[in-house]
């Protein structure tokens, strides 16, 4: 009997000690919710990607003519260099309205440029003729659909992603797409609050939450289709704290049936809100 009664005992100390515990969180309103989106790229009718880089010692394998980048134009190897530097085709450093001259020719008749001062790598590329004028073929929004973060209830944000076009587009992104890991920043510190999804295990993150692991993906959108991702603000997060966030981020995709060069479009997007107490 003695027995029962200290366990009962100890179960009511427990529950009190959770209680306790739980009555003690903070509880977080979220408010001025706001969302902006603004179209990055393409802003021009011009993109030079690099599509093939050789080894030096690979030059005598190479099926046509290499020419040195000191023997072109200023203009040219200007336009040469950015798009080297931009390697992934995301920042579109060689974007131009204009051509310079000569330019289609000498990518016509030459397999690959050497004698860049950032690398020993022999470039082939490819021009692509884009249209800044078209609306983006990928829409972002979001909504706030839980304002109220507490013990047992989160605060919740659905971001989605919709096609309006009638092709297939491939969104490059992280894991658990279609926006995989998001966090919110104060705008007047350098603090963050990490948000949570169900499929957001921790071991992606490490133990202290101030770092986030980050796999690029490609992802597709199909036409037509709009695409949901929930996040969570948790109660509890002892990153929380009384200020204004913003989540801010891009969509850089491109058709899902374009060569791995293609040079991708952007919509940069950012999500603003406010913590009160």
């Amino acid at each position: 009997m003695r027995r029962r009664s200290l366990l009962a005992l100890a179960g009511t100390v427990g529950i009190g000690v959770v209680g306790s515990v739980t009555d003690a969180l903070p509880v977080f309103s979220v408010s001025s919710f706001a969302v902006s989106t603004e179209k990055a790229a393409p802003e021009h009718r011009w993109v030079l990607t690099v599509t093939e880089r050789y080894a030096p010692d690979e030059r005598e394998s190479i099926d046509g003519e290499v020419v040195d980048l000191a023997d072109l134009d200023a203009e040219m190897s200007s336009f040469l260099r950015a798009a080297v530097s931009d390697d992934d085709g995301m920042t579109q450093r060689a974007g131009r309205d204009e051509l310079p001259d000569g330019l289609s020719t000498t990518l016509d008749r030459y397999e690959a440029v050497t004698g860049f001062p950032d690398t020993e790598d022999l470039c082939g590329f490819e021009l692509w003729r884009r249209d800044p004028n078209r609306a983006p073929a990928l829409a972002f929004d979001a909504e706030l659909v839980d304002d109220r973060i507490a013990f047992g209830n989160p605060g919740r944000i659905e971001l989605s992603v919709r096609n309006r076009s009638d092709e297939r587009q491939s969104l490059f992104t992280g894991r658990h797409p279609p926006f995989g890991h998001q966090w919110a920043e104060r705008t007047d510190t350098d603090r963050f609050v990490h948000l949570w999804h169900p499929d957001s295990p921790f071991g992606h993150l490490d133990p202290l939450a101030t770092s986030i692991s980050a796999v690029g993906m490609h992802h597709p959108v199909e036409p037509g289709q709009t695409q949901t991702q929930a996040y969570e603000l948790r109660a509890g997060d002892r990153s929380l704290a009384v200020g204004e966030y913003e989540v801010t981020n891009e969509l850089d995709y491109r058709p899902a049936d374009a060569p791995w060069s293609a040079p991708y479009s952007r919509v940069e997007w950012r999500v603003g809100f406010e913590l009160g107490r």
